[in-house]
């Protein structure tokens, strides 16, 4: 008979399967919501064309970019676009910042990194904040809300090229960082309880304040 090794028994009773299903459930909601849409219990997305696949995701990237330009408006779920999370988006947005930022910078390598450094650790913090706060978020979950925020920053980086003046740049700056903390409320507060929603807010509006202020001395 095999020795049992001392800590695999106890992961093998549950709580590690606990904390894989925990992290991956997120994304299983996704698919069940989708499918319980569709009417088709056996649906996947592997029986889909790539162009439905990609027309899906074209979607999911416009919806919860409209959660963004529209964060209060009347949902009858407003936790779904935390969700119904992706990386597309994201992925779209902190490109646009780091592009539109690093292409009049003397080091354009270093301010494209600190871009992407500076949003890897803030869902890092925002994803460990939420958690000690008792909510339910994962890393990526995190990255997609972050970055889904960072929509109003993008159009700031922009606008601040046009004048190197400092009163246009903070004005910008001072809007941008209150739409995208405005509009980052809804997600964090499907994922605490409401009395901690501010707790969950804060690093997340620190977070923007730095991007902003990258914005103001890069743009």
């Amino acid at each position: 008979a095999r020795t049992p090794v001392p800590g695999v028994a106890a992961m093998s009773n549950g709580s590690f399967t606990e904390d894989v299903d925990r992290l991956f459930r997120a994304s299983e909601v996704r698919e069940g919501a989708v499918s319980s849409t569709s009417g088709d219990l056996d649906w996947s997305t592997l029986d889909e064309s790539v162009w439905a696949t990609l027309r899906r995701d074209v979607d999911r990237v416009v919806s919860n970019t409209k959660a963004v330009l529209w964060p209060f408006r009347n949902e009858r779920d407003p936790s779904k676009p935390l969700r119904e999370w992706d990386l597309w988006g994201p992925l779209v947005f902190v490109l646009a910042l780091g592009v539109t930022l690093s292409s009049d910078a003397d080091d354009a390598s270093t301010v494209f990194s600190i871009v992407f450094a500076t949003v890897a650790f803030g869902a890092v913090a925002l994803t460990l904040n939420v958690l000690l706060l008792g909510g339910h978020l994962i890393f990526l979950q995190a990255i997609s809300l972050m970055g889904y925020c960072m929509f109003p920053l993008n159009l700031t980086a922009v606008l601040m090229k046009l004048s190197s003046n400092w009163v246009w740049r903070t004005t910008l700056g001072a809007a941008a960082v209150a739409w995208a903390s405005w509009a980052s409320v809804p997600f964090v507060s499907a994922a605490v309880h409401p009395a901690r929603k501010a707790l969950a807010v804060y690093p997340v509006m620190l977070l923007y304040v730095s991007l902003a202020m990258l914005c103001m001395v890069s743009a």
